[in-house]
């Protein structure tokens, strides 16, 4: 393999990825990714990509569900559905190897491993990686980049220092590094869930509180699909959902059967089959519920890339997430810029070209999508939000996001 090799933690930098947006495209990800891998090349790296895909420990799996609860209550999802699989979709279509963890390894462990091994370096913000050390001797065959520029189209690394311990952060016990496990060129999800008899899922989009979650609409495909997996056995499947009645999170929890009776939905047209699935008249959002319609967007993309991911798996991984959101989704006209009827098909929210014209502000340079220059929400606060101002805004406290209304 010619080049200096680094292994990069790739959910690590979402947000220098272009995936952490108000909203959700796939073209600002793409031209940074592009960016990033194109200036590695020209930097003589030869890069690989790991997304963590493994299971994890039940102190861990609470602290996830922790965080799913506050974000269907808070009514707000930081970063795209499918973003670790759309990661990987890029960085594959432009000749990267993508490598996902099995499903009994630690996505860190991996890292260490194959980068002691195979003598390449780290590029991950998490301190982590300063544990590790051989059986046989202190050390690592790895140096550790926690951030990275891109300069005259060279990929400059900035090197990690070890954190100094201290009474709130004490160094972490050392841990061995592992023989390099055998890495998976795909995300195993569907894969764990028929070994486990367990489909767990989070709250893929901002509007689960108001529409539910979009995971209920395809209950019947993923029966499909577990049928077509060799599952014979019931499957449990849970996710939060909101009560509107006692006004709390709640996980639905149910117990599915594989069959084959759903097969010949596949056979539908994606487009097609996509609004039978989801035939919901979202005209009035707006009015009844004061939703933005990013939100309605950024809902209509998560809807989308919940079945996608079953249509890839249906497929055999002939085709990716990425590969269909292309397809089935680049001509559909914005919301925010159409007059037509949300609940049309031409209105159901331009996914992958949605980001605002406007591209003077710092705010949209950095990140592509303010297009209210100084006066945007990041900097103000809701101090000059005209919906907090009049008490009309839904979040409250837990307004995150820059809304649609500013002086």
């Amino acid at each position: 393999m010619d080049g200096k090799r680094l292994y990069v933690d790739g959910p690590n930098f979402s947000n220098d990825f272009g995936f952490v947006n108000k909203r959700w495209n796939l073209d600002l990800p793409i031209r940074e990714i592009t960016k990033f891998v194109e200036a590695a090349v020209r930097s003589g790296y030869t890069i690989k990509i790991f997304i963590d895909a493994g299971i994890e420990s039940d102190e861990a799996i609470a602290k996830w569900k922790s965080r799913r609860e506050e974000e269907v209550k808070g009514e707000y999802r930081d970063v795209p559905q499918g973003l670790s699989i759309l990661m990987g979709d890029i960085f594959r279509s432009l000749q990267i190897e993508v490598c996902y963890s099995p499903a009994d390894a630690d996505n860190d462990d991996c890292i260490a491993a194959h980068a002691h091994s195979d003598g390449a370096d780290i590029l991950s913000n998490d301190k982590d990686f300063f544990r590790y050390e051989t059986n046989k001797q202190k050390g690592r065959g790895y140096n550790l980049y926690g951030s990275f520029v891109i300069e005259d189209g060279l990929l400059k690394l900035k090197r990690k220092d070890m954190p100094r311990p201290n009474a709130r952060f004490p160094a972490p016990p050392p841990k061995a590094i592992i023989k390099p496990p055998v890495m998976l060129a795909y995300n195993p999800a569907f894969n764990i869930a028929t070994r486990l008899k367990l489909y767990r899922r989070g709250s893929p989009s901002p509007l689960v509180k108001i529409l539910g979650n979009p995971n209920v609409s395809l209950v019947n495909l993923r029966r499909a699909i577990y049928a077509k997996l060799g599952c014979t056995e019931s499957i449990k499947e849970e996710w939060p959902d909101w009560d509107n009645e006692k006004e709390i999170v709640v996980w639905h929890s149910a117990k599915v059967e594989p069959t084959h009776e759903f097969d010949d939905r596949f056979l539908i047209e994606p487009d097609k089959l996509f609004f039978e699935i989801f035939p919901e008249d979202l005209s009035t959002l707006g009015v009844d519920h004061r939703v933005e319609d990013w939100e309605i967007e950024n809902h209509i993309f998560a809807q989308y890339c919940l079945l996608f991911e079953l249509l890839v798996i249906w497929n055999n991984n002939s085709s990716t997430i990425l590969d269909y959101f292309k397809k089935y989704t680049k001509n559909i006209v914005s919301i925010e810029n159409s007059g037509e009827d949300r609940n049309s098909k031409s209105a159901k929210g331009n996914v992958l070209n949605n980001a605002p014209v406007e591209k003077s502000c710092a705010n949209w340079l950095r990140e592509g999508y303010c297009r209210f220059g100084d006066k945007c929400f990041d900097k103000n606060g809701h101090q000059d939000c005209l919906r907090f101002a009049a008490d009309k805004c839904r979040r409250g406290q837990f307004c995150r996001f820059r809304h649609a209304e500013h002086k």
